[in-house]
């Protein structure tokens, strides 16, 4: 019969993947797009908020200084890496770049992985502002 789907040989990549299982599934791609770019404008929204208060969080001797936050236990962040305020900056401009970049649409999957890394890495750096401290 021609309706059947045929199995596919061992080793192969429909075989593992199991693209029989979802062979009638379909996803509309006009709604992952509307949804990516709803994602980079939340992103970009949030961080044109959060630069005008940049200054005292980010800062080595502000709100949150470096050496307090580095000496939480299991806390990990790349705005760690250098104490320096432009540095610190950067990376929020980096992340902006990045939110652009997903609302265009250039890159999306790695600018939205970066986009989380760098959000996760802003939330450990300043926890206090989120309550993200358990």
């Amino acid at each position: 019969m021609g309706s059947e789907i045929e199995p596919s040989k061992p080793g192969s990549t429909t075989s593992i993947l199991g693209k029989e299982a979802f062979a009638g599934l379909r996803f509309d791609t006009r709604s992952i797009a509307l949804f990516r770019i709803a994602l980079g404008l939340v992103c970009l929204l949030h961080l044109s908020d959060y630069l005008r208060w940049a200054g005292p969080w980010l800062s080595p001797d502000g709100i949150m200084p470096l050496h307090l936050v580095r000496e939480i236990p299991y806390y990990w962040s790349v705005f760690n890496l250098h104490p320096s305020f432009g540095f610190q900056l950067f990376l929020v401009l980096a992340m902006v770049l990045l939110s652009i970049s997903l609302i265009v649409g250039f890159k999306s999957r790695l600018s939205a992985f970066l986009l989380l890394l760098l959000c996760i890495s802003l939330e450990f750096r300043t926890y206090m502002v989120g309550n993200a401290y358990a």
